[in-house]
This record gives structure tokens, C-alpha cells and sequence, in this order.
């Protein structure tokens, strides 16, 4: 999990109750971040200026412009500025207006420092509110959950096969679970937090999300068969208009500097 403070930016992990060295980035956004298995790699970006931050060499580099395509690829808007990896890859949400009707997964190749549109989604938004958000499924699959601002109703897709990050010509999206609850909340509030989506993951056939009331509090809403099963606040525990994600436990260490001296959480 990646902290903001007013000191910088940390990788932690709970599981191991380990953090990392802090990373000291100059007026740019995350975006990202990227494990392959042996090093941690993150992506930060400031009007199409994106840097990458290696954890094994506590290092920053830009990325270089590449060619033409690649041009056109970074003029894509970001629908959310935080992504998620698979495989050594990076994705995310992008569009090309606000009139787009589908809205696309754009994929950041950390080996070979380019950005692709990678596929399609199934669907683009319809209202300024409406909930749009991508995860992963069974750690190998893509998913996609969109709440219509104005019915509440809420979509699931998942994609049809285990997905090669290198091609998406070939992703089939299917739909998984469908959600009418008229009295269901919004997913996604009102400026100044419209940007905010909310984060979920699937429990079988069940559907848990966490999202922002519009007071900033949080709440974690757990659905199935096309009902509301139960719904937890969570004020006494975070501030409100927190940050959230979805996050799974895991025995892999966070890289630090050499002689740094212990941080406790």
C-alpha cells in the first residue's frame, strides 16, 4: 500500500508491519505502482511529464518520448489517476473526451517504459457521476463495475479469459452481476469529490464495496442477490473522505535502503 504524508510517500505493508524508505517526489501525482516479481516500480506524472521510481536503486529516470504513437497515447485523459498492476504492467481508466461512449484500459510497459491503449471497455459513462472503476478477478482477469448515477443500478463484468498483457485483441468482456436497488446509494459523490470511485472486490457471488457517503464518511456495503446484505460505517475507525483500496495480504518485503534504521508502524 502506498501512504502519503506530509514527509513524502511510503510503500507499506500491513501484513509485515514493514515500510519503506521515503520517496521525495516534486510537484508530481501517483499514478502507480508495479511489482514483477523481484523489484517494486512505481510511475508518477505532471502534465504528460511522467517519471518512474525504481525501489531495488532508489532511483528516478524519465520517461523518454518515444515515437508518434506513443505521443498520442499520453494525450489520453486519466478517468482516475490510480491504476493497477498485472504482470509487470500498469493500467488504467482513459478516454478521449468527455463525449466518448467507451472508454478504454490503457496499460504502461515498465520494461519497456511505453503506453499502450490495451482494450476496450464495455461501457463509458453516461453522467458526470457515475461510478467507473476497474479491478482484478481471480488475480488474473480484469473487472469492471459501473453504477448509473441515475437509476443506481450497478453492473459487474468480468473478462471472459486470463488476460495477456502484451495483446487485448482478444479481451471478451461479459456481464457478471447486475445490481437494481433504487434506494441503493450514489457510489460516487458530488464536487468537490466526483473523482473519488469507490473500491470492491467479489466474494464469490457476492459483491463488497467501500465508498464515501455525501458527509465523507465511509461505508462498506456488501451485496447478493440483487439485494442489500449488509452495510457498515466505518467513522469511528478513518477521517473523513479517506482514501481506500482493496487490499490482500502478502509475504513479499518491502525493499529499503541499506543501514536505514527500523521504521515501526
Amino acid at each position: 500500500m502506498l501512504c502519503h504524508t506530509d514527509k513524502g510517500t511510503t510503500v507499506w505493508n500491513p501484513w509485515l508491519k514493514q515500510i519503506s524508505t521515503w520517496i521525495r517526489h516534486p510537484r508530481f501525482e501517483f499514478v502507480g505502482r508495479c511489482y514483477d516479481g523481484s523489484n517494486w516500480t512505481s510511475i508518477w506524472g505532471n502534465y504528460n511529464v511522467w517519471i518512474i521510481h525504481d525501489f531495488a536503486f532508489v532511483a528516478w529516470r524519465h520517461v523518454t518520448s518515444g515515437d508518434s504513437d506513443q505521443r498520442k497515447e499520453q494525450l489520453k485523459i486519466m478517468h482516475s489517476e490510480i491504476g493497477g498492476s498485472l504482470n509487470g504492467s500498469l493500467f488504467w481508466i482513459a478516454y478521449l473526451d468527455e463525449t466518448d461512449p467507451v472508454y478504454r484500459l490503457c496499460r504502461f510497459d515498465f520494461y519497456k517504459e511505453r503506453f499502450y491503449t490495451f482494450c476496450d471497455l464495455p461501457c463509458g459513462m453516461s453522467h458526470p457521476h457515475d461510478a467507473l472503476v476497474v479491478s482484478f478477478f481471480k488475480g488474473d482477469r480484469f473487472t469492471v463495475l459501473k453504477q448509473c448515477h441515475v437509476t443506481k443500478e450497478i453492473e459487474i463484468w468480468v473478462t471472459k479469459n486470463m488476460i495477456n498483457v502484451e495483446d487485448g485483441d482478444d479481451v471478451v468482456w461479459v456481464s457478471f452481476m447486475t445490481f437494481s436497488i433504487p434506494t441503493f446509494p450514489s457510489l460516487v459523490q458530488a464536487e468537490p469529490y466526483s473523482d473519488q470511485q469507490p473500491s470492491y472486490y467479489i466474494d464469490d457471488k457476492r459483491l463488497v464495496v467501500c465508498s464515501c457517503d455525501e458527509n465523507g464518511k465511509a461505508w462498506i456495503y456488501v451485496l447478493g442477490e440483487n439485494k442489500l446484505i449488509s452495510k457498515v460505517q466505518l467513522d469511528s475507525v478513518v477521517d473523513p473522505w479517506p482514501s481506500h483500496c482493496t487490499y490482500f495480504p502478502s509475504l513479499v518485503p518491502v525493499p529499503r535502503e541499506k543501514d536505514e534504521a527500523e521504521l515501526h508502524v
